[in-house]
């Protein structure tokens, strides 16, 4: 039996994550990028590179690339792909580059619209994907086995269409997306020292500016194309800035009435939710009794001078060791190792969502003595079977365990920049008590 193959156009962040995981789901894969240094890394990461024209003569061929040219991609493989495979597209924007795909394919050809709702710097494990089956509508065999694929993934696949997933993508990309720039905007314009505001932070202002700053330090070409290519953002947008001027004249008008009947507006509208979302980010908000560390055992003295005691550390390998730390004790581990400021959360949380734990650690892995000067960051679980993906920079392993990347403090970093993670410290773990 012929091994499986799949073709991408594009080895970006989207079509390299693509790639790793139907490679290892059993596919042979093919790149093709307009850039040679892309197709260089894909080779150095074990990919065969291919002309565009035999990407549209795989199984199954996706079109990766940026959102300003996914339409003349689609228009290019459409007609070369061959009855029986399937084409989509891996992107935010789904209305007219299916337009372009039913006017291009040919009778038999499959197409369905694949859309991964997140960064793709983590796993697919508890991240939501919008599957867009439009010929057949109720979806053929391919897309029946990449959602196959994405649940073995652990990922929550949402059958759609292209037309509710673009209006949701319009509030959920558009208008947060917007919010998070124009929270930043409003700072920088009134000169806000943002180091020093954090000093008077609440937990809630933490989470507001955590989740501004990480949109804010990603990719204008990424960020830029799903403003520009919204089609209902304008209307959105217009709807925002009379909110903006109807709150500005309560807030002006210092009357205590109209602005109780807003809020109660508001309260009433969210209903139920408002409970469960409050419930939620209590969860992250709250402060445990207490956590595990976990630390190479050459870190001890620096642990033992931080806490100002002996931390009576047991072996947890040969080469780990873990101690618990008490919820007064967190002040000043956390002063010294922002990972137990960030990321603790409370007891039943932990038994609610599983509590993982992580090395973040820049030096050699015994496990692995090829990532010297890399970066290590994965799970600490009972199976000693791993997964690990390349970046692309031959630097930098992605260390993954199973799936286990369900933590929310780990989706505020990008986990390819190792910049961002050289700042946290050497404290490699922490478990909920």
């Amino acid at each position: 039996m012929s091994k499986k193959t799949a073709g991408i156009a594009g080895f970006g962040l989207v079509g390299s994550f693509m790639g790793e995981n139907l490679r290892r789901h059993g596919f042979d894969v093919g790149f093709y990028d307009i850039d040679p240094s892309r197709m260089q890394q894909a080779r150095k990461g074990g990919y065969k590179t291919i002309p565009l024209e035999e990407v549209a003569q795989q199984d199954v061929v996706f079109s990766a690339v940026s959102m300003p040219y996914q339409e003349e991609i689609v228009r290019r493989l459409g007609p070369l792909i061959r009855p029986g495979s399937m084409l989509s597209s891996v992107n935010s924007r789904q209305r007219a580059v299916t337009r372009v795909a039913i006017e291009t394919v040919h009778e038999g050809v499959e197409v369905t619209q694949i859309h991964p709702i997140f960064r793709p710097t983590i796993s697919f494990a508890n991240q939501k994907v919008a599957v867009s089956p439009i010929i057949p509508t109720e979806g053929g065999s391919w897309t029946r086995e990449m959602e196959k694929m994405l649940i073995d993934e652990s990922a929550i696949v949402v059958r759609t269409n292209p037309d509710e997933h673009d209006a949701a993508m319009d509030i959920i990309q558009g208008l947060t997306h917007t919010e998070g720039m124009i929270f930043i905007e409003t700072l920088r314009r009134m000169g806000v020292d943002l180091p020093s505001m954090m000093k008077f932070s609440s937990p809630v202002y933490e989470m507001q500016i955590g989740m501004a700053a990480r949109i804010v330090t990603g990719r204008p070409d990424l960020y830029g194309p799903l403003q520009i290519y919204s089609e209902r953002l304008p209307e959105i947008l217009d709807v925002l800035d009379q909110v903006l001027r109807d709150h500005r004249g309560i807030v002006a008008s210092r009357e205590t009435p109209r602005f109780d009947a807003m809020y109660f507006a508001l309260t009433e509208y969210v209903g139920r939710f408002g409970a469960t979302a409050t419930q939620a980010t209590d969860r992250k908000l709250g402060n445990p009794r207490g956590i595990h560390i976990y630390f190479y055992d050459g870190d001890e003295p620096q642990l033992e001078t931080t806490l100002s005691r002996k931390i009576g550390a047991a072996n947890y390998k040969e080469w780990i060791k873990t101690a618990k730390v008490s919820a007064g004790e967190l002040g000043a581990l956390s002063s010294h190792y922002p990972i137990a400021r960030h990321a603790v959360m409370k007891p039943e949380t932990a038994k609610m969502e599983g509590a993982s734990v992580f090395f973040i650690r820049n030096h050699t892995h015994p496990d692995y003595p090829e990532m010297n000067n890399g970066m290590l960051f994965t799970g600490i679980v009972l199976s000693e079977s791993r997964e690990m993906a390349r970046t692309g920079t031959g630097k930098f392993y992605r260390v993954q365990m199973n799936g286990t990347f369900s933590d929310p403090w780990l989706n505020l970093f990008d986990t390819y920049s190792r910049e961002n993670l050289r700042s946290l410290g050497p404290l490699i773990g922490y478990q909920v008590v």
